[in-house]
Parts: C-alpha cells; structure tokens; sequence
C-alpha cells in the first residue's frame, strides 16, 4: 500500500515539474525582440490664421506654443494680438488662409508664417505672411502666389530665413526677412548660400 502511495505521489509531482523543452523554448522567445511599433504621425492640422491668432490669445500664460507663439508673452502683447486679429478679419477672407501651427512658422524676432491659400491652384498658391512685433503692429503679405513646397523656415539669430531647395534637397537660395527702417517696409536679402545675391522675393 505504501508503495502504490508512493509512486502515486511520484507520478502527480513529476507531472507538475515543467517540460524542459518548454522551459526552453519560452526562453526563446522571451528574447526574440518585439516587432517595434511604429507611429506614422499624421499630416499637421492647418487652421486659419485668425484661428491661430486666437489660439494664442486664449492660451495660458504659461502655455508651449513654439514655435507659433506670436511672441505673445504678457497681457499687452495679447491686446494688440486682439487688434491685429480684427484688422485682418476685415482686411481678408480668412477662411481661405491656411496655416500649420507645429511648424508653419518662426518667430526670432518677427514672426513669419508659411500660408497656403485653400482656394489658389497648387502649387503656387502659397505665402509669406509676417507679424511685425514693432509698432505699427501689424500682419503684412511678404510674397502671395508662389511656390513653398520645397521651402523650410528657420532663423539665423534674431533674423527669420526662407530657404528654398532644389529636388535632390540641396539649398538653391536662401531670403533672410528684416524690417526696414522705414516703418512698416519689409525687405529680404536672398543669395544662393555661397556669397552670390539673388533677386529678392
């Protein structure tokens, strides 16, 4: 009897003992590397551009809108963003101006933003819109009608850069963006980035 107990006991434990076939296979694939998953981010959200102007007006204090922050920083900067939100709605059909608020601006000193014009033919139908911090504080077209496909935004210190690129992504010119000292007059001073000028935008 103490027998058949035994090899009882015998059969049940080393039922409950794991295969070592299986202990080494779940090794296995504990380091077989998990397939990474990969977010494809979508296409930026455009809005208009009072809707971004908005958007900074009604952001808190505190808030990280770079690099469309308008240079909204204090409640008089907002006032005249207000201002200017006005004077552009009753200047232009905002509804067609389309802006990328993650990326379709810069503002070192002057803001420039990169505007598309939902009712042109592509692919001019986009823009250069400015934001002039100094008074008079206003939006003013730099260019209308032409092609900002294969353009970045940056800025060199305090001064914004347009960079236009050919299709093997190479610089073909570059329009650095200042304010005239006549109040109001934008310039751009392009070259090819080798030291040769190019005419202005």
């Amino acid at each position: 009897m103490k027998a058949a107990t035994f090899i009882l006991v015998y059969l049940l434990l080393s039922a409950c003992t794991p295969n070592r076939n299986i202990e080494q296979s779940h090794a296995e694939d504990l380091t077989t590397p998990t397939p990474a998953f990969v977010n494809t981010p979508s296409a930026p959200a455009r809005i208009t551009v009072a809707e971004l102007i908005n958007r900074v007006v009604s952001a808190k204090q505190d808030a990280f809108l770079y690099p469309c922050d308008l240079n909204s920083q204090g409640e008089a900067n907002r006032a005249k963003l207000r201002d200017i939100r006005s004077q552009w709605l009753v200047r232009e059909q905002d509804a067609r101006y389309l802006v990328a608020p993650d990326g379709g601006c810069v503002c070192p000193s002057i803001c420039v933003l990169t505007v598309e014009d939902a009712q042109g033919s592509p692919p001019n139908n986009f823009g250069l819109l400015v934001l002039q911090g100094a008074p008079p504080e206003k939006l003013t077209w730099l260019a209308k009608g032409i092609d900002l496909s294969n353009t970045t935004l940056s800025w060199l210190n305090t001064t914004p850069q347009i960079t236009f690129k050919n299709s093997d992504g190479t610089s073909e010119k570059i329009c650095s963006v200042d304010v005239n000292q006549k109040p109001g007059r934008l310039t751009t001073a392009c070259s090819d980035g080798q030291g040769k000028k190019l005419p202005p935008l």
